[in-house]
């Protein structure tokens, strides 16, 4: 059966790094098709760029690259376990469906008693771990802290070391000029933040 990838968040915007977490994630696993749940209201996130915007942003990100695989994006209301079901057999019917994961998302749902984070986990056969902010001592506490039978469950790998780069949305919102000076966005992204004066 081919294998897909399922990538979830905001996206606000989305950037290099969201690029390289799908690029580390094919390097491990490789895979035929990528499609992205971009969360169309985040109700932890109320003052996120509209969808269509974030949209805009991902496509003209991903278009600086020639990849390997196919993506698709589609809007997700919310990441809850049955919604991404549903979702699933909505848009990756016939593939084996691997999930890639910021390792910081992990800890940060792990805490979130209002989110059943754990079935959410179950749903796929396989775990792409990437670590971009988060410490190896700290993914490690998270991991553990998992039910037992969560973890006797879960197939996950880590699939790099932390690095010096601090790339996350937040600080790209603050300064998106500085942080298309340090490649982080493209000049295209750059280009439509202006023109719809987004994060200025």
């Amino acid at each position: 059966m081919k294998e897909a990838v399922l990538y979830t968040g905001t996206f606000d915007p989305f950037h290099l790094g969201h690029l390289w977490q799908i690029e580390r994630t094919y390097s491990a696993h490789p895979f035929e098709k990528v499609v992205i749940a971009m969360i169309s209201e985040n109700p932890k996130k109320p003052n996120a760029t509209g969808w269509d915007k974030r949209k805009k942003l991902a496509e003209l990100m991903l278009a600086s690259k020639i990849l390997p695989f196919e993506v698709e994006i589609y809007p997700i209301d919310y990441v809850q376990p049955e919604k991404l079901k549903d979702f699933t057999a909505q848009h990756l019917s016939g593939y084996r469906v691997m999930r890639t994961i910021a390792s910081d998302v992990i800890v940060e749902f792990a805490k979130d008693t209002d989110f059943n984070f754990n079935n959410a986990l179950l749903l796929f056969h396989y775990a792409v771990v990437v670590r971009p902010l988060v410490g190896e001592v700290e993914m490690a506490r998270a991991i553990a802290a998992l039910p037992q039978d969560i973890r006797s469950k879960l197939s996950y790998e880590i699939v790099h070391v932390q690095t010096e780069n601090d790339i996350s949305g937040t600080n790209i919102r603050k300064n998106p000029i500085k942080a298309y000076v340090d490649g982080y966005i493209t000049h295209s992204q750059l280009k439509f933040i202006e023109k719809n004066s987004l994060y200025l």
